[in-house]
This record gives C-alpha cells, structure tokens and sequence, in this order.
C-alpha cells in the first residue's frame, strides 16, 4: 500500500518535470480571436451537419460491406448479446472519415484560436486539433448539439450576470436572439390592423 503511493507519488513527478521541460523547450502562443464564442458556436454547428452526413455514410458503408452485424434481421429478444456487433466497424469507419475532414480544414480549435510557434509546437498543435476534431465528428450530431446547448446556455447566463437590463439587452447571439424573440409580437400586433382595414375594405 505504502509503496503503491510512493510510486504514484514519483510517476506524478516525473509528469511535472517532463511537462515543464516540454513547456520550456516548445514554446508558442496562444491568442484567442475576437468573437471566439461566435465563432466556436457556429463552426459546432457546421461540425454537427457533417456529423450528420458521416453517420449516414457510414450506416452506407456497413449494408454495403455487409458489417451491420449478423442479428440485424432478428427480433430484439433473439438477439444474442455474445454476437459481435457492427458497433467497433462503425466507429472506426467514422472516426477515419472525420479525421480525414479534419485534415481538409474543418477543424474546431484554430476557429477561435490563433496559435504560432516554430514548426515543431506547430506541428503539435495541428496534430492535436486533428485528432480532436475528428473524434468529434465521429461522435455524431447528437454529442456535437449537446456541446452547442451546453455553450449557449452558458452564454446566456453570463450575459444575464453582466448585462443590468437581463438577456433581453445582453450582448452577444443570445441577446440577439432574445431582441429578435421579443419583436415578433410587436410585428403581429402592427400585422393585425392592416388585415381587419383589408377586410373592411373588402
């Protein structure tokens, strides 16, 4: 027991050292982009819409590959759980198909990030936001929505915290989109005049 401690002790330590001297020999820097919670946003939602097509693609890919699992005919209670599924075929199909996106430039960190250094961070750097975002993108539309909802409710409680008049005169998408919500019953209420006149007049 006390040794076990003792070496997770040591293995924390080494991680500190090999972490400042990674640090210290690979410099860069980080800048954030002005908006980056706009952007951030709208480059997820673009990142959920190509989920989307990848999840269709790869369902495609295992009827025609014939991977989509030897009980997909069966009814649910004849399915045998020991059966291997399509489930490790389809999410390394995904993941493939949304690294190679990556690759092409759909990326999510450098959309609200701006990172320089020499070419080796660099090198770092894009490998990581590949590698991120296409795991990403093989996650699916879902996850990438729930990212999106947990953003945006975020947005709007700091901007309720920070604007004095509440969300409706926050800043930002969401304050945008409060002021939109709230005109819409002033431009029903100036609609309904100009139709009861267009009926009398009738």
């Amino acid at each position: 027991m006390f040794r076990s401690q003792i070496s997770i002790a040591l293995t924390l330590a080494a991680l500190v050292v090999a972490g400042g001297l990674v640090s210290t020999y690979i410099l860069g820097t980080v800048e954030y982009l002005d908006g980056g919670t706009t952007r951030l946003i709208a480059r997820l939602q673009e990142m959920a819409l190509l989920a989307l097509v990848i999840e269709r693609a790869v369902e495609v890919y295992l009827k025609v590959a014939d991977q989509n699992g030897p009980d997909r005919n069966k009814p649910i209670g004849e399915v045998d759980a020991a059966t291997p599924s399509a489930a490790k075929t389809a999410t390394f199909a995904a993941l493939t198909i949304g690294v190679l996106v990556a690759l092409l430039g759909v990326r999510l960190l450098d959309s609200f990030v701006k990172f320089e250094g020499d070419w080796l961070p660099m090198t770092l750097w894009s490998g990581i936001d590949v590698l991120f975002s296409g795991a990403l993108l093989a996650g699916g539309a879902v996850f990438i929505h729930e990212i999106v909802e947990t953003l945006v409710g975020g947005v709007r409680k700091v901007n309720t915290m920070i604007s004095p008049g509440g969300p409706d005169n926050a800043g930002g998408p969401v304050g945008e989109a409060s002021a939109t919500k709230n005109e819409a019953p002033k431009l029903l209420e100036q609609k309904q005049p100009e139709a009861a006149v267009q009926q009398s007049a009738g």
